[in-house]
């Protein structure tokens, strides 16, 4: 017997609901790893890549204290 949660067909005993939180945590879990990952190559670019870029030091510098989540 299946139940509509939120518009979503869930399967007995709640597997279906419990998969698809698993995904959206993981799809978040790689955009916040991403944005890590780009913010630590912006802040080790060097003065040409930066004036390439058209983003200043101070700018590059803000960016990558940012939060990961941010």
């Amino acid at each position: 017997m299946a139940t509509r949660l939120w518009g979503r067909a869930e399967i007995v005993g709640g597997v279906s609901w419990v998969l698809w939180a698993a995904r959206v945590a993981g799809r978040c879990l790689c955009r916040c790893h991403r944005r890590w990952r780009q913010r630590v190559h912006l802040s080790d670019l060097d003065a040409r890549a930066l004036r390439d870029i058209g983003v200043t030091r101070a700018d590059a510098i803000r960016e990558s204290r940012r939060a990961f989540w941010r």
